[in-house]
């Protein structure tokens, strides 16, 4: 199966299992409800991926301003192009306005986007 329709898989099942049976409301999870993930028509790009996606993605009220924003590191602690935003409860928002690249498996190469708690991405 091709690695990308797998991921596109994966990221639905987590979407799905985020909501109650009846579809209705939001797990105690603090994950986003699957509502918010509207598809849109070809050629337009989804109402979620904005950087208001990633912060009702995160249980962040869209109209919080963050309490400091710190430039974006790597997992090494190395600075990459981005920002992080960080609000209450602990809970960073992050820029990555440099994208990713991956040299052996361009399928998973993404430009300039936000991650939300969960580790999902929101093009922009």
């Amino acid at each position: 199966m091709n690695k990308s329709i797998q991921n596109a898989q994966d990221t639905l099942q987590r979407f799905q299992s985020s909501f109650d049976r009846s579809g209705e409301g939001v797990k105690q999870t603090g994950k986003p409800n699957y509502k918010d993930y509207v598809k849109a028509e070809k050629g337009q790009r989804p109402p979620n991926f904005t950087p208001k996606g990633a912060k009702r993605a995160s249980g962040i009220p869209v109209n919080e301003q963050p309490t400091k924003v710190t430039p974006a590191v790597d997992k090494r602690g190395n600075p990459i192009p981005g920002r992080d935003y960080h609000f209450k409860d602990g809970k960073i928002i992050r820029e990555h306005s440099g994208g990713h690249t991956y040299p052996d498996d361009p399928s998973q190469n993404r430009g300039s986007h936000f991650n939300d708690v969960h580790g999902n991405h929101y093009d922009y």
